[in-house]
């Protein structure tokens, strides 16, 4: 207990706390570790004081008879709504905190309680009535939630390296989540692998009850998920109106805390939409802090959208200039902190990003995470919004729709075409889709840099490509973004970087209320027949976002100049990809094709450049983590 709560101080520096408990005797709490000492359950957290900063909110919390004891990571946003209605029925509190609301809305309404909540959280109920243990994890996975079967029962945590460095696991790979990870850059999967072969994921919108009798069986239940949605008949004026009132409520409720809140800014629609609703909401008395990355390649720099969009607003705004000189100082740190190895040098521009909101002594940063995958943001889906035209006959929409997403310059014809053909083609020609469409986007299932034979024989090779038939590709795509592709990824590289340097992140575009609402428009009012994306946030921001950014066409984000680091850098990477290192990857990682890769100097090609980064990634973390494949 004592090494996993030292690994997670960085998650709360404001106070601390434990809990033991023995059946028979009464839970006890204090800032004692020693009191864990031979209980059936102890509990510890570390607390980032935002709503109620009392010392009587500090967790393991109680509820009134000393029956429910809480450990609690995210916030409830809606806690006062539920804290009145609670009241109403007899219920009475000692504090003002939400965490006090959540033990009573649970003491209340049990597992139902979880679809009352507006919010992020990833929390631990001990009944010491009954003699369990509830989990539960916020409907997209916003706070991340860990376990682990042990020697002793069960243990689980915030971050993996408290796990794993803590309960003596064994520092295996899993060769799934590492195939996944090398081949497609996919992390964080619906499927609750990590890259430790003895930690899993707890899933984003489940819960689970787990007895003291029988702590290794942990089977949990899923309260929502995202997926089809019954289309709602509304026009598109109106759909823009009600989006812009759920995003005005959502960014109230997250406007909610006891101490400064601050945004994160890019200039892109998302994070502009976001400080533009917080002025519109907070009014003009409120000091709007915007923090922003700015990249020395010119293609990659959104200076001046970002300086567009603070300016409208009268924002402070904080920049964050970084070089690819830096990158080697702070690599360690930043695989140490995310646990497990990650995407793109982008990670580390945002680390630095919540590094200075860190300095600055704010605490909470909102931010527009989620935006893309709710509403088809990226250039990828305009080849899902083609095959659904494909699918439903419309051949002359179909190809002023292609003409018009080449157009945006953010995708090529050839790839628009066959990424759509790899749509349809489970539809139209199921037992040999897979292969065809690889041989036709020139990708094998297995590389020649990776070793298929060893893969193959563990069990991790599977297509994580795969295209389910279906009648709407585009809500198909954009569902998986949400719960498996895309957004668990960026959630976690969020929530570490910002957990890391003790800021809260949040993020308002994600509510199950603006979920569902997007899910059930139709297709063209996401990605419209001018392959403009996010076609409904852009209409329900006229007025309050500058016209300058809602009619962009391009897509950056925190882009970085990746090639560049990484040509900067490149007797620290000869270093990372020494012999020793790609000797202990041989089982899986074929050396010498990644160190001719890397000599050749085929960091130009962006394929080649990516593979570059992971190897080099997956090594490290290796190294940091000592892990094993056997």
């Amino acid at each position: 207990m004592e090494r996993m709560h030292s690994r997670l101080a960085h998650r709360g520096p404001d106070d601390a706390g434990f809990l033991g408990w023995r059946p028979g005797k009464p839970a006890v709490v204090k800032r004692n570790i020693e009191i864990t000492e031979g209980a059936m359950v102890a509990l510890a957290h570390h607390r980032l004081a935002i709503i109620d900063l009392d010392h009587r909110s500090a967790q393991p919390m109680t509820w009134n008879d000393g029956r429910y004891w809480l450990v609690y990571n995210g916030e409830i946003y809606n806690y006062l709504e539920l804290r009145a209605r609670l009241e109403a029925r007899g219920h009475r509190f000692a504090t003002h905190s939400d965490s006090e609301v959540l033990l009573a809305a649970y003491a209340e309404w049990g597992p139902e309680a979880l679809r009352r909540f507006t919010g992020m959280f990833a929390f631990a109920i001990l009944d010491t009535q009954e003699h369990t243990v509830f989990l539960a994890r916020d409907p997209f996975g916003i706070k991340p939630l860990y376990y682990a079967i042990t020697s002793c029962g069960l243990a689980f945590a915030s971050e993996i390296p408290a796990l794993v460095e803590a309960c003596n696991l064994p520092h295996r790979i899993d060769p799934q989540a590492a195939f996944a990870y090398l081949r497609y850059g996919y992390t964080d999967r619906s499927d609750g692998h990590t890259l430790f072969d003895a930690v899993k994921r707890f899933p984003a919108g489940h819960h689970a009850l787990i007895s003291l009798e029988n702590p290794q069986n942990v089977c949990p239940k899923c309260y929502w998920s995202t997926g089809r949605k019954e289309q709602c008949d509304i026009g598109f004026d109106e759909a823009s109106s009600k989006l812009r009132t759920l995003m005005s409520d959502s960014i109230q409720l997250h406007l909610r805390s006891d101490t400064t809140v601050a945004a994160t800014l890019s200039g892109g629609i998302d994070s502009s939409a976001i400080i533009a609703l917080i002025r519109s909401v907070a009014g003009q008395d409120l000091d709007i802090h915007s923090f922003s990355f700015v990249s020395t390649d010119f293609r990659q720099n959104e200076e001046r959208w970002a300086k567009i969009a603070g300016r409208s607003v009268g924002a402070h705004m904080h920049w964050v200039h970084l070089s690819g000189q830096d990158l080697p100082d702070h690599i360690d740190a930043l695989i140490y902190t995310q646990g497990e190895p990650f995407g793109s040098a982008s990670i580390y521009a945002q680390y630095r990003v919540y590094e200075l909101i860190g300095r600055k002594g704010i605490k909470v940063a909102l931010d527009g995470q989620g935006a893309d995958e709710l509403m088809g943001g990226y250039a990828s889906y305009f080849s899902a919004r083609l095959a659904s035209l494909i699918q439903k006959g419309r051949p002359g929409a179909t190809l002023r729709f292609a003409r018009n997403a080449v157009a945006t310059g953010n995708i090529s014809t050839r790839a628009i075409w066959l990424h759509a053909l790899r749509h349809l083609m489970p539809t139209k020609f199921p037992d040999f889709s897979k292969r065809l469409g690889r041989q036709l986007l020139g990708r094998p299932l297995v590389p020649h840099w990776l070793r298929q034979e060893w893969i193959e024989s563990r069990g991790g090779l599977a297509d994580q490509t795969d295209v389910p038939a279906v009648p709407d590709p585009l809500k198909a795509e954009l569902a998986a973004s949400i719960a498996d592709v895309t957004l668990p990824a960026l959630l976690r590289y969020q929530d570490r970087n910002a957990m890391a340097h003790a800021v809260e992140s949040r993020v308002p575009f994600l509510t199950v209320e603006i979920a569902e609402f997007v899910q059930s428009l139709p297709e063209h009012y996401l990605i419209d027949s001018g392959a403009r994306t996010k076609s409904v946030l852009r209409h329900a921001m006229r007025g309050l976002v500058p016209d300058k950014i809602l009619d962009r066409r391009d897509k950056i984000g925190f882009a970085t100049p990746q090639q560049d680091w990484l040509e900067t850098n490149r007797t620290w990477m000869d270093n990372i990809m020494r012999d020793e290192m790609l000797d202990r990857a041989a089982p899986m990682i074929n050396g010498i094709a990644i160190r001719q890769m890397f000599n050749e100097k085929r960091l130009e090609n962006a394929r080649d450049q990516q593979t570059i980064w992971r190897c080099m990634n997956f090594l490290r973390w290796m190294e940091l983590f000592e892990m094993e494949f056997e």
